[in-house]
């Protein structure tokens, strides 16, 4: 039997519709005379994830799981140490800082532009 990679950045147990075709792909390519390898992120950022999609992925099926950078990573680091700070000195009684809402735009907006430069062509090219 043949092999085949796939790479897949939506794939079980990632849900959504995005998952389908990596799926079908893997479901049907050994049929065929091919035994699918996929590479797939282990940390993905991607927010819609389902256990049981993994119940669909065939028994045998070479998976392996690759380490991500995201921008999402970052923003979520970003939140925290935003939230840290202030929540720290107004406990202390120190002297009161911006609302984190607003903090989180202005850091929001500086890693947008950042990542339209650094992530092309796309967020999940790392």
């Amino acid at each position: 039997m043949r092999r085949v990679l796939m790479i897949a950045y939506t794939f079980p147990p990632l849900a959504g519709v995005g998952i389908e075709r990596t799926l079908k792909h893997v479901t049907y390519l050994p049929d065929n005379g091919w035994q699918p390898v996929v590479v797939a992120p282990a940390n993905s950022a991607y927010r819609l994830i389902d256990q049981r999609t993994l119940d669909h992925v065939p028994a045998g099926t070479e998976v392996h799981r690759a380490v991500t950078v995201e921008p999402a990573h970052l923003r979520h680091a970003a939140r925290r140490l935003v939230r840290g700070p202030a929540v720290a000195r107004a406990s202390a009684g120190g002297s009161p800082l911006p609302p984190a809402s607003a903090l989180r735009r202005t850091l929001n907006a500086a890693l947008l532009s950042y990542v339209e430069l650094a992530f092309f062509p796309d967020e999940q090219i790392l």
